[in-house]
């Protein structure tokens, strides 16, 4: 009798937990209907948080404060991005947000510096990724209400090599070392 009452509880316990998940499924899939048709319209204003600094070790992780400011210009097409790190001395980065394809989600981040990073914008994200001076890279900016999630995560271009043997395709890994995020919310 007692080993039923217990299977009961768990039964009920799992049909509530996955009703619980599925309103969070629900509740964050709304948003991505919306602000894909409005990217980057619906992205405009200054957001503000604080950038979380990962490193090799865990003990090496720092905070600094970071901006983002999103802003129309005068030409067709193109926004003002703008990322500021506020260090000692404030390191703003004045980009451009180039519309390239918005139908195909194609856009991209022009560093003015003779640097211009393809883009890819889905849902409610959009993606960068490239390698720098040896490390792979994978930039996200990813809206949510009146936050933007930033992440970008690294790791060297060079690789390990498993399978691809009895017809089983060769996969190489690429490993990650550092991962920076910040959640930054819109100002009024």
């Amino acid at each position: 009798m007692k080993a039923k009452w217990i299977l009961g509880l768990a039964l009920c316990l799992s049909i509530l937990s996955c009703k619980v998940e599925e309103d969070i499924i629900l509740k964050e899939e709304i948003p991505l209907i919306e602000e894909r048709q409005a990217f980057p319209e619906s992205w405009v204003g200054n957001y503000s948080g604080k950038l979380i600094l990962g490193t090799e070790l865990p003990s090496g992780e720092t905070e600094l404060d970071m901006e983002l400011n999103i802003q129309p210009t005068d030409s067709t097409g193109v926004y003002r991005w703008n990322i500021v790190y506020k260090t000692e001395k404030p390191d703003s980065r004045e980009y451009e947000l180039i519309i390239v394809d918005k139908e195909k989600g194609l856009y991209k981040i022009d560093e003015r510096n003779s640097i211009i990073l393809d883009c890819f914008h889905s849902g409610n994200k959009l993606m960068s990724r490239f390698a720098v001076q040896g490390s792979l890279a994978l930039a996200t900016y990813e809206k949510k209400g009146d936050y933007i999630l930033f992440e970008i995560i690294m790791g060297k271009t060079e690789t390990t090599k498993t399978g691809g043997q009895d017809k089983i395709p060769e996969v190489e890994n690429y490993g990650i070392n550092v991962r920076q995020y910040a959640v930054l919310k819109k100002g009024d």
